[in-house]
């Protein structure tokens, strides 16, 4: 499961549009990889993809997601 979750990521660091949503997907999921999108997105220094994918994850998880609205508030610090 953590080698799928590696590359889920590292596959988000490259790809320059965020992941859309899987058929099925959970919106817990769905806002945990968009939280890793912008991780990734964070680290690689594009702030606009990784503000993007933050909000987004805090829109899809259908309640406040904590992860990544402390990963948006933390964008805009920088």
């Amino acid at each position: 499961m953590a080698e799928a979750r590696n590359l889920e990521l590292a596959r988000s660091a490259i790809d320059a549009s965020l992941p859309a949503r899987r058929s099925g997907e959970s919106d817990a999921d769905w806002a945990a990889r968009l939280n890793d999108a912008g991780l990734a997105a964070a680290i690689l220094g594009d702030k606009a993809r990784a503000t993007a994918a933050f909000t987004q994850a805090v829109d899809a998880s259908g309640t406040w997601y904590a992860r990544a609205a402390n990963n948006l508030e933390a964008m805009g610090k920088q």
